[in-house]
């Protein structure tokens, strides 16, 4: 498993050099190795199986003594960490849009022409009361 990791670490640099000089540049591959790592798993989902105790008609594990061995368990957080960053990324974005949204509409209150002075002052007023603690604890979240 070892040898396919580093392998497959070599194969990904590779084409990340080839990438580069197609681009004109000059890459530089110690600097490539330290900044991009690809993750690798060398999985069984059978012998995981086995070992949790789901497959249990088809014998004892072969390859493994246990299930963290079958890196199942690492692909299954790498795949969460990274599910997570997209999630956090988008939340993100539309939390940032809800505000901007939010501060649109209060300028919006206080210059729409089509109301009366008064009245447009009384929206504006009763807008930034809702708006100004939602606003608060939308930036909190970000």
């Amino acid at each position: 498993c070892k040898y396919i990791e580093n392998r497959m670490q070599s194969d990904f640099i590779d084409g990340l050099v080839e990438m580069s000089r197609a681009l004109g540049e000059t890459p530089d591959r110690k600097s490539l190795e330290q900044r991009f790592c690809l993750p690798v798993f060398c999985v069984s989902a059978i012998e995981h199986q086995k070992l949790s105790g789901v497959r249990t008609a088809d014998g004892p594990s072969i390859v493994w003594k246990n299930a963290d061995a079958t890196q199942i368990p690492a692909l299954r957080s790498h795949v969460q960490r990274a599910t997570l960053l997209a999630r956090s990324y988008i939340v993100r974005q539309q939390v940032e849009s809800l505000i901007q949204f939010g501060t649109s509409m209060l300028a919006f209150c206080q210059i729409d022409r089509a109301m009366q002075p008064k009245d447009h002052v009384a929206l504006a007023n009763i807008f930034e009361q809702l708006h100004t603690p939602l606003r608060q604890k939308l930036q909190q979240l970000l």
